[in-house]
């Protein structure tokens, strides 16, 4: 018997940027950044501008479905982003290709919105100045939800005098930076703020951030992931590494995928570190009285509390007043080893380290939470409930 209602109350105690900030810690939110352009253009008029690549943007995963690949951005609504010609005419450039980043979104039960990437140089003019602007793209991607993956953050590369108007009228002509740069070499990093001045067959490769992932990865529907792969949304690499889906010459080869599955959260919890408080607790599915966003489920215990609970497979996450993190594993990596088509090397531009953080269910390793800090940062608090007194409930 236990006092408390069926409907405890979601008490949100405050946004991850207010807890960070009381603490005094860094917050990681995502940042749109984008460059300027400036210098003479064909007519010899000064010309400065920034393109409107950017407000193509990449909505994040929703709890029920796929964010939206190329989808505006969500900080200027119904701007559009403008065709590739009327940059051109703005600017005194060239695209080399204008087009959708591959993999770019977060990983997840539904996957982030992809963003992005354009490659272009200068054209009928001798110099252009390229200004970046705001914070470095390396660390502020968007993170994800409920133990999806944060997006590809961002990136700027240039790689000077290698592609002359007389080497392109030749056909050389790249459709994707892998095309790029095996024609004319590996580019380098631009840096946050970083002033270039472009010259006749410079490079200048910009990509954007997308949207963070919902839910684990390895609980995407395998056919939303072949699809994905069919359709050049995500790296074939991903499928495998990734969402821990086998596909075949037949489709989704069912088994295969159940077995690479288990594997990888085995892996997982043979990586992570034990809870720092056990929970001996657990939750049968006829006692769940809801969820929060399908992630972490409450409801009563065995022993008659209100706690937290994996909604797979019942095992007690702690009370519901408490930080339900506390009681889960957790799996530090460096966000380049995570993934290195998807993030960057922070030691490239930060001598701080930072790690991606993955909250793990200590018994069946489903990830449901997910952040991207200093190992010395403590568990955000996202949520509690708070019960309300009522009638006895069995």
């Amino acid at each position: 018997m236990n006092n408390l209602s069926d409907t405890p109350t979601h008490t949100c105690l405050r946004s991850a940027t207010e807890t960070a900030r009381k603490r005094k810690r860094n917050i990681l939110i995502a940042i749109p950044s984008f460059w300027f352009g400036a210098g003479l253009d064909r007519n010899g008029k000064f010309v400065v501008d920034p393109p409107g690549d950017v407000v193509a943007g990449a909505l994040g995963a929703f709890p029920d479905r796929d964010g939206v690949d190329i989808g505006g951005a969500w900080w200027w609504p119904n701007n559009p982003a403008g065709n590739a010609e009327e940059w051109e005419e703005a600017l005194p450039i060239m695209y080399l290709y204008r087009r959708e980043r591959r993999g770019s979104g977060g990983a997840g039960r539904w996957r982030g919105g992809n963003s992005l990437e354009t490659a272009l140089v200068i054209h009928k003019t001798q110099e252009l100045t390229v200004q970046l602007v705001s914070l470095d793209n390396a660390i502020n991607c968007a993170l994800g939800l409920g133990g999806g993956l944060p997006s590809h953050p961002g990136d700027y590369r240039r790689r000077p005098g290698v592609l002359s108007s007389e080497r392109m009228a030749g056909g050389v002509m790249p459709g994707t930076l892998e095309e790029l740069e095996d024609q004319v070499g590996a580019l380098e990093r631009i840096f946050a703020k970083e002033i270039s001045l472009m010259k006749p067959g410079d490079v200048f490769v910009a990509q954007y951030c997308g949207g963070g992932g919902f839910g684990d990865p390895l609980t995407r529907q395998a056919d939303l992931v072949a699809s994905d792969l069919e359709g050049g949304a995500i790296d074939p690499a991903d499928a495998i590494e990734v969402y821990g889906v086998v596909v075949d010459g037949d489709g989704v080869n069912q088994a295969a995928t159940a077995e690479r599955r288990a594997a990888l959260r085995a892996q997982r919890l043979a990586s992570a570190r034990p809870p720092s408080i056990e929970d001996n607790s657990r939750v049968e599915p006829t006692d769940v009285r809801g969820s929060i966003g399908g992630v972490v489920a409450y409801g009563y215990a065995d022993d008659a509390s209100h706690r937290w609970a994996c909604p797979e497979c019942g095992q007690g996450f702690g009370p519901s007043g408490e930080n339900y993190k506390d009681y889960l594993a957790t799996l530090e990596r460096s966000p380049f080893d995570v993934n290195q088509r998807q993030y960057l090397d922070p030691t490239e531009f930060c001598d701080d380290e930072f790690v991606l953080r993955q909250y793990l269910c200590p018994a069946c390793g489903l990830a449901v939470a997910t952040e991207m800090c200093k190992p010395t940062d403590p568990a955000v608090l996202d949520v509690r409930l708070t019960a309300e007194k009522g009638s006895e409930v069995a």
